[in-house]
């Protein structure tokens, strides 16, 4: 489907659409055996997928039930979910051609943006804060895993929980939950920062990034 057949369809039924897609893949792909350390019902891996997706922070079977895939591809639809479907298929079209004018206009609508203009470059600017956040938090984090797990272990682990964290996704892989580090105050401060982070939303940094580029640390003239 071309990005101007894309750019016709409503912005609801566009995410409805792709979340049901991704959603029904991720279930898909959860059932392979590669993904699980032991046999999990289809209905669990469902609710398994549809909690990532929609980074809500329920399970009913847990994250460490999965192998290293399955948990590779569980946090994968958490960074899907936290970046927006949509949001992330209008950045791949964008980094190929030209947005049209349709298009421009359904991406401000998703992105709640009052006008349209420049929607490549506040793309951009979505998918580099997810990504230099993510691994700040990541590279913050490792140091304290590492004390416990071997070196790739502690790598996901770090890479992991930042990209949770920052998605508010609230699943961990730890057996107990976070409850080993409740103590750890790196990794406590580290996580509150990321979910605040991810819970203020891409338009409202946006908006603070364009206004220090403009006015400095000054107060905007009322």
């Amino acid at each position: 489907m071309g990005y101007r057949k894309i750019a016709r369809i409503s912005p609801g039924r566009a995410i409805l659409f792709s979340i049901v897609s991704i959603i029904s893949l991720g279930t898909l792909l959860l059932s392979l055996p590669f993904a699980q350390k032991v046999h999990i019902p289809i209905s669990d891996l469902f609710f398994t997928a549809t909690s990532s997706i929609c980074v809500t922070g329920l399970e009913t079977v847990s994250v460490n039930q999965f192998t290293i895939a399955g948990q590779a591809i569980i946090l994968f639809l958490i960074q899907i979910g936290g970046l927006g479907l949509m949001t992330l298929s209008l950045f791949v079209i964008s980094l190929f051609t030209n947005l049209g004018l349709s298009a421009q206009l359904m991406a401000g609508r998703l992105l709640d943006l009052e006008s349209w203009k420049n929607v490549r470059k506040i793309l951009i600017f979505i998918i580099c804060l997810t990504i230099i956040t993510e691994i700040i938090g990541a590279l913050v984090l490792f140091p304290v895993f590492y004390k416990k797990y071997a070196i790739g272990q502690a790598a996901f682990m770090a890479i992991f929980h930042s990209i949770a964290a920052f998605c508010n996704a609230g699943l961990t892989i730890f057996p107990n939950g976070i409850v080993e580090y409740a103590t750890s105050y790196t990794v406590l401060s580290t996580l509150g920062i990321m979910m605040i982070c991810g819970g203020l939303g891409f338009v409202t940094w946006h908006e603070l990034y364009t206004h220090v580029k403009m006015h400095g640390f000054k107060r905007r003239p009322m």
